[in-house]
């Protein structure tokens, strides 16, 4: 004999269905790409904001930049938000020693996100375990920054390998003119000897900081549609939603 659902059963459906719903919702919360630099002849960026500036460097035929020793890219007025996602692919000539990777302060102070004898480093806070990078190597690195905790995290081809927390020192933030951001390219603090050749295949910037899941998983890009369908994740709110007010009516019919 088949019952009928019962009242209990509505309800934990009709739950299923918000809670399915709002992990729907919350994806729109997560980072949300507003530069995209493919490098592929151009410094331009694909989602039509400011394009890159290089300092030397050569654009290659089939696709990336080129760089030597301090010869790097600056980017201006791109990131006005404390939390963020910088996620850039590249290969360097050397790893030995310090050798920068991306600078905050337009090239004033020597802290920053750097490659340590093949660890991922923020100096001078944190690093991560050993042989992270390799010469000549390509590998996806990733900075983070959350501007609610403050937290900064570092990631290897989508796996967290570093992190710090941020909030009271600020040196994850872009505080130059402009908000400037400098890669590849080291600071006149240390007169520049902190920098190694190599090759960025592309940039890409979000405003939001990435999980370790959605890294893995896989962030837009400018080519792709990664962002969840709005009418498919309203049409499961509404379903929990028409499911609860079920549940009440036929609670209300019974007390009557």
């Amino acid at each position: 004999m088949r019952y009928p659902a019962s009242p209990l059963s509505i309800r934990g459906s009709a739950t299923a269905f918000l809670i399915v719903g709002l992990l729907a919702a919350r994806a729109f919360a997560d980072p949300v790409l507003v530069h995209d630099y493919e490098l592929n002849g151009s410094l331009t960026d694909a989602l039509g904001g400011p394009s890159l500036v290089s300092n030397g460097g050569t654009l290659l035929g089939g696709g990336g930049y080129s760089f030597g020793p301090d010869q790097g890219l600056t980017l201006s007025n791109a990131l006005s938000s404390t939390s963020y996602t910088i996620d850039m692919t590249l290969s360097l000539d050397t790893i030995s020693g310090y050798r920068k990777l991306i600078d905050f302060k337009n090239l004033t102070s020597d802290d920053g996100l750097y490659d340590l004898n093949g660890m991922l480093d923020f100096y001078p806070w944190t690093q991560s375990p050993p042989n992270m990078i390799a010469a000549n190597t390509t590998v996806d690195i990733t900075l983070t920054r959350d501007g609610t905790t403050g937290d900064v995290t570092g990631f290897i081809n989508g796996y967290q390998v570093m992190g710090f927390n941020d909030s009271t020192i600020g040196d994850a933030l872009f505080t130059g003119p402009n908000d400037i951001m400098t890669f590849v390219e080291d600071d006149t603090h240390t007169g520049g000897s902190e920098a190694s050749g190599g090759t960025l295949d592309d940039i890409r910037i979000y405003t939001g900081a990435a999980t370790q899941a959605q890294l893995l998983s896989g962030l837009p890009t400018a080519g792709s549609s990664a962002v969840p369908d709005a009418s498919a994740t309203l049409s499961l709110l509404g379903m929990g939603a028409m499911a609860l007010a079920a549940v009440r009516q036929r609670r209300q019919r019974r007390a009557a």
